[in-house]
């Protein structure tokens, strides 16, 4: 059973609780002055006054309420949030606990309201993402992975008038059970996670253990040969369950490799269009919200950073 609202009051009084300008009893959000005419406005999206990841209309009346009030007191306002207010790539827009419930709506009212950065955590992933509202307002997500597993950095952001700088650290060495350098140590760990994952799905009758063991074993080249498709002979020897692990691993570190020209984006784009009669039939199905969703195009830009800006370190115009 989690902390009691009551108890995480009292816990956090010290660290930001009691420096408030406004306080909201419900969900425990709140908005202070962490410089001059520089103010931070927490949204807790995770409470007992929402649902998880959720940010209704009330709380929303609430943060325009601060918002007015920054803009009357000519000061700027950043945001913080647990959860990404924007997939952090772009198929987490397919999973609902990867992003806000209508981060499209709330990404809206943040960025018309004068908001233009939001620091976000949740994934345990490094990604920095834009979103443009129709009245041509910018908001950015700056999302951050956690300290105790791949990849394992800090972020250093400086704000000037007008930009942005964002740097991305590593965490320090510390103690343990390896004689690995740490991030090597913590890539190997993600790595044997996403493995492990996928095995997990062939866990049941001898039919999935025999699919398993395919699954486990079969190479990049000899699936291009199944399929029909031809594989650069740089990747042809590596285990699919390998480049799994590999994509797995760059989507969370960020900055993507698997772009235009490299072959593991040649190979994929030549999968997709080999089942592209069964993702036509699935898109439908996937797009919601009056988004109509491209499959193939999602996933590419899923496994390839092509934003044009890294998601490590970078200069963002606000």
């Amino acid at each position: 059973k989690g902390t009691d609202f009551t108890t995480l009051r009292e816990l956090y009084s010290q660290f930001g609780y009691n420096d408030t300008l406004a306080f909201d009893d419900v969900t425990h959000s709140y908005i202070t002055e962490i410089a001059p005419s520089v103010r931070m406005l927490a949204i807790n999206c995770d409470s007992d006054g929402n649902p998880k990841g959720a940010v209704d209309e009330r709380l929303l009346e609430w943060m325009k309420i601060q918002l007015d009030k920054a803009k009357e007191d000519n000061a700027k306002v950043f945001a913080i949030c647990h959860y990404p207010l924007i997939p952090s790539v772009p198929v987490f827009d397919l999973v609902g606990d990867a992003k806000l419930r209508e981060w499209r709506k709330i990404a809206t009212f943040l960025a018309d309201n004068g908001v233009k950065l939001i620091l976000t955590g949740h994934m345990h992933i490094q990604s920095i993402n834009e979103f443009v509202t129709e009245k041509g307002n910018k908001i950015v997500d700056v999302c951050t992975s956690c300290a105790t597993g791949s990849p394992a950095k800090y972020r250093k952001i400086s704000l000037n008038d007008n930009e942005a700088v964002i740097e991305s650290i590593d965490v320090p060495e510390f103690r343990k059970s390896t004689d690995l350098p740490l991030q090597e140590f913590f890539d190997n760990q993600f790595r044997y996670s996403i493995v492990n994952r996928i095995n997990g799905i062939f866990n049941g009758n001898k039919l999935l253990q025999f699919a398993g063991k395919i699954v486990n074993n079969i190479t990049v080249g000899a699936l291009g040969r199944i399929l029909f498709i031809r594989v650069d002979k740089s990747i042809r020897k590596q285990k699919l369950i390998d480049l799994a692990g590999d994509i797995g691993l760059a989507i969370f570190k960020g900055d993507m490799p698997f772009v235009e020209g490299h072959p593991v984006h040649s190979a994929f784009c030549k999968v997709l269009k080999r089942f592209g009669f069964i993702i036509r039939k699935i898109e439908p199905k996937l797009s919601k919200d009056g988004v109509q969703i491209n499959l193939s195009q999602t996933l590419i830009d899923t496994i390839g950073n092509n934003k044009g800006f890294s998601d490590n370190n970078t200069t963002i115009k606000l």
